[in-house]
């Protein structure tokens, strides 16, 4: 769908596409919103998942089992899902890359 972040995206993937917020960051969301777009701005790896849950935010997919927030997505995959505000901390600090994390929208579920 996309390597590269953009305003309306970085929308629709932390709030959804039904999302009030969809026009404009609400204020107690701007510090989110405004860290996203910096770790991922030039890197972003976005694909839809399935029909389903379309305007939900989108899921943030990795191979990083520590990252806090997460969970195996299936015992001994070694696929987590979750954790994105470590996964954006991580990456403004230089402890990882955007590309180590992909984002579904929606899904087959």
């Amino acid at each position: 769908m996309a390597f590269k972040l953009n305003e309306p995206l970085a929308k629709l993937l932390l709030f959804g596409a039904s999302s009030s917020v969809m026009g404009s960051v609400q204020v107690s969301q701007t510090e989110k919103y405004v860290k996203f777009l910096t770790a991922f701005e030039n890197e972003c790896a976005v694909y839809v998942g399935g029909p389903n849950g379309q305007g939900e935010p989108a899921e943030i997919i990795h191979g990083i089992p520590d990252l806090e927030g997460c969970a195996e997505i299936g015992q001994g995959t070694g696929i987590y899902k979750g954790g994105l505000k470590a996964a954006v901390d991580g990456i403004l600090k230089g402890k990882y890359k955007p590309l180590e994390f992909r984002f579904f929208v929606g899904s087959r579920e």
